[in-house]
This record gives C-alpha cells, sequence and structure tokens, in this order.
C-alpha cells in the first residue's frame, strides 16, 4: 500500500501530547462503555493475531490531521506514535516489547485541535509465554452476512475472559464485487455494522477467508486473477493478518505449550483442475508444524468442513470442502495417524450450521473431532436434513457463537455452542490426549 508520509513515525511527549494522552486515558478507564466512532473512524479498530509480545493494530482513517495511537497498559502509556495510512486511508501497526498473557487497551486519534478530539478504542490481550503450558480459552464463529442482524456479535462483545476469537470466514458478504473499490465498499457495509465494530474491538481476533470474500464457491481458478488479487488486498486492508508473503494467508499462533492455533488458507490457493484444495508448500508447511509442535493441542482453523457428511445431498456439494479433494484429505488424514499426533482438533465453518463430531464414522478420521461453529449472522441452512448421530453430537442451524476451553491437567478441549440470547445449547468436554 502506498503510504502518506504526513509525519515521522514516533512523536516525542509534549505537553500537549500529554494532556491528550489523559484524555485518551479517561476514555479506556471504563471498560464495558465502548465509544461507538464517528465519521472518523467508521469501522472500529481491530487486533489481530497478537504474541507473547506484539499485536498488529489496524482501523480506518477519515481524517486529514495525521493519526495517532496510544496503547495502555492499565493508566500507563506504553507506546505513543504517530501512525502513517494508505491513500485510502487504512493503518496498520506493529507494536512490539509487550508483556505475556497481559490485557491492554488502545485508542487511535486525530491530533488534536484547540477544540476537539476525536478517537476510537479498543483493548486485546497478548498469548502466553512460549514456555509456558496453561489453560486457554478461545471464542469462534464463522458466516458473518452484513445484512443480518447481529445479536450474537454483541454477546461476543461482552466476553472478557477471552486469548482470543477465532473468525473462521466469511466474515463479510462481498458478493457481486469485482473491481478494488466494490470490495472496500461491501467490507464497510459489514464493518461499520455496530455489533460488528464491537467485538472487534474487544477481542484480539485471528482470522481466516473463504469463498464469500472472493465470490461465492472460490478457487483461483473461477475468479479472475484481478479479481482475486483484489479480494486478497481488500481483506488485508480489514483485517490485521501477519503474513511471511504477500499472498500467504496460512500461518501459525502459539499460546505457549498450551495450543498451536495453525491458520490455513482453504480458499486462496484452490486449483481443482491440478485436485488441489491447499498448495503444495501450504500442505508440508502445516505437516511440519503438526509434527514439530510442542504444544499440546493443535487447532486446525479450516474455513471448509474436513468432516464426512453422507448423503446424496451434502455428496452433490462435496466438490467445494475437502471431500472434494479425496487425495489430498487422505495424505493429510493418514500423516496425523501415521505419526500419532495428540491434540489435533479441526476447527471450521462454511454451513451456516453449528456441528461437532468425528471426521468419519469409521475408518480413516474416525478418530479426529470437528467442530463447525457459527453462523454468526446468516441465513439458516435450508437442507430439510441435517448431519446427525451417530457421527454427530450435535447440530444447530441457529445462529451462535462457540468457546473452545483447553484444559491442560485434563487434555481435554470443552466445547459449547451459545445462541443470540446467550443460552447454552450444547456443551461437552473431549479427550484429545494421546
Amino acid at each position: 500500500m502506498t503510504l502518506r508520509t504526513r509525519s515521522p513515525l514516533v512523536k516525542p511527549f509534549t505537553r500537549r501530547a500529554l494532556l491528550s494522552g489523559a484524555l485518551a486515558a479517561s476514555l479506556v478507564s471504563c471498560r464495558k462503555k465502548l465509544i461507538i466512532p464517528d465519521t472518523l473512524f467508521p469501522t472500529g479498530v481491530t487486533a489481530g493475531d497478537a504474541s507473547a509480545d506484539a499485536v498488529l493494530l489496524s482501523t480506518l482513517y477519515r481524517g486529514e490531521r495525521p493519526l495517532q495511537l496510544a496503547v495502555y497498559k492499565g493508566s500507563e502509556v506504553i507506546d505513543s506514535r504517530v501512525v502513517p495510512t494508505s491513500d485510502a486511508g487504512f493503518a496498520e501497526v506493529l507494536i512490539e516489547g509487550l508483556l505475556d498473557d497481559t490485557r491492554y487497551e488502545y485508542v487511535f486519534s486525530e491530533e488534536p485541535d484547540d477544540s476537539a478530539r476525536s478517537s476510537v478504542r479498543g483493548r486485546f490481550r497478548t498469548t502466553h509465554p512460549k514456555a509456558a503450558q496453561e489453560n486457554v480459552l478461545l471464542g469462534a464463529v464463522s458466516c458473518l452476512r452484513q445484512t443480518n442482524p447481529m445479536p450474537v456479535m454483541d454477546r461476543v462483545a461482552a466476553l472478557d475472559d477471552l486469548h482470543a476469537f477465532l473468525l473462521l470466514g466469511d466474515t463479510v458478504y462481498v458478493d457481486g464485487a469485482d473491481t478494488l473499490e466494490e470490495y472496500r465498499e461491501k467490507w464497510h457495509e459489514g464493518f461499520t455494522r455496530p455489533p460488528h465494530i464491537a467485538a472487534r474491538a474487544t477481542q484480539n481476533v485471528i482470522a481466516t477467508w473463504d469463498d464469500h470474500e472472493i465470490l461465492n464457491d472460490a478457487n483461483t481458478e473461477l475468479p479472475s486473477a484481478s479479481q482475486l488479487r483484489e479480494a486478497r488486498t481488500s481483506f488485508y486492508e480489514r483485517v490485521p493478518t501477519r503474513r511471511e508473503a504477500p499472498d500467504r494467508i496460512w500461518r501459525s499462533v502459539r499460546f505457549g505449550k498450551t495450543v498451536e492455533v495453525l491458520v490455513l488458507d482453504s480458499r486462496g490457493e484452490r486449483r481443482p483442475s491440478a485436485h488441489e484444495y491447499i498448495s503444495r508448500a501450504q500442505m508440508n508447511w502445516l505437516k511440519s508444524r503438526l509434527a514439530d509442535s510442542d504444544a499440546m493441542f493443535k487447532v486446525i482453523m479450516s474455513s471448509v468442513p474436513m468432516g464426512q457428511f453422507v448423503g446424496a445431498l451434502w455428496a452433490a456439494f462435496a466438490p467445494d470442502r475437502w471431500e472434494g479433494y479425496p487425495h489430498q484429505r487422505e495424505e493429510l488424514l493418514s500423516f496425523i495417524e501415521d505419526h500419532h499426533i495428540p491434540g489435533v482438533l479441526w476447527v471450521s465453518g462454511d454451513f451456516h450450521l453449528g456441528l461437532i463430531g468425528r471426521l468419519a464414522l469409521q475408518g480413516l478420521g474416525s478418530r479426529a473431532l470437528e467442530v463447525l461453529v457459527g453462523p454468526g449472522s446468516s441465513d439458516r441452512n435450508p437442507s430439510p436434513i441435517y448431519p446427525s448421530g451417530p457421527q454427530w453430537d450435535f447440530t444447530t442451524g441457529f445462529n451462535t457463537y462457540s468457546t473452545l476451553a483447553f484444559d491442560v491437567a485434563e487434555y481435554t478441549v470443552e466445547i459449547d455452542f451459545r445462541d443470540a440470547s446467550d443460552r447454552v445449547l450444547f456443551k461437552k468436554r473431549y479427550p484429545l490426549g494421546p
């Protein structure tokens, strides 16, 4: 992205800056009252991919004066700087030198004039230190159609005990977009919804994408190359994502020695003509991380399910999920079983259903657990028959979010599904040990 170089990255403290910091501190002192951003910050803020000592913070800024950022630990300002923005107003900044497993608050604001200061704030939590083995609590959702009500996201915004919140894809629906401006308009429509703003302002998000961030049922051969490029650009503009290469969404996020979240790109590398669900590079990376990880639990974030779904209706849609790529599916599941890799949990979305059960009723994958989270704000799956027992323990078409509680003493994960009224629809503890 092209940056507007209006001022240095770090601005020295002055009396005026200190007064501004005091104002910002007063704004963040009340955790439960979110400030609804004005026209200068229409989409709020997002913290993403936090580690034990760093985090990415992002916002969209419509102002003309320099954009300022202050990061707080309690009432103490631990970082203050001027942040560059792209020509379109997007800002993303990496904050380093943080303390592990610590809660922080942050304020983006316009440089004040003599009468006013516009600001927007958020909070996040860093992860456990590298050697720590402590319990971890994650939240998760998928399928957030911006034209539908979002009471589930209001519930997510109220959660203050999560270590991170997983966005499994279809975070917005951009169907019909083709140009970068059209993609940006669709993202803007979703990210300006108050529940969406509130949830992102209160959580450290870990996100991947799915077809509705690109094109319905997308793969690399379906949209044009330019359309895929513009979709990827708009995703990166809105979701703070650590990436080792410009086109690489797949990555790992660690929570000490308890959980390693392996974030897959299950859309941007598909090549049906070559029978590739993910690229060879991503497959080799995933297998390497599974084999080498010293984390008790390996959470595989795949936007589309790995499990088998029985019946002619579900078979008709198999080409859009792992089942439609049987060679890679078998390669990966056989690798996990042959290497006796413990603690693997598949987390996915896409189906507009909440589901939990085994990848298969018998044979390969029958000992592996998968949870489909959400939908957060989408129409119910229209199928007349939902997947059920004995393979699946629970299925719901209601809008839900889930929490995943990893217990190191018991080597278990407790998974629940909650509806928009925060009613627990299902809760069960599953062993994931050797």
